[in-house]
């Protein structure tokens, strides 16, 4: 397979690798040079929701102080 870099230093990964890779949008890659390659290895995926949105699903929750127990001993 072949992929054609763009004026913008894009490439597109061809949907037979995506598809089985389970690459999606908003995947982060290292990209490596390897004297005359390059490599792209997946190190995971962009959270889907923001701080502020996991924060605000917090509220209303106790959390106790850094020095209590997170849960009771049984």
């Amino acid at each position: 397979m072949t992929a054609t870099m763009s004026t913008k230093g894009q490439i597109v990964i061809p949907q037979t690798i995506r598809e089985a890779l389970e690459l999606k949008p908003g995947d982060d890659f290292e990209v490596i040079r390897r004297k005359d390659e390059v490599i792209l290895r997946r190190i995971g995926s962009r959270p889907r929701r923001r701080l502020s949105e996991h924060l605000g699903a917090l509220r209303g929750i106790e959390i106790p102080h850094w020095d209590e127990p997170l849960f009771s001993r049984a």
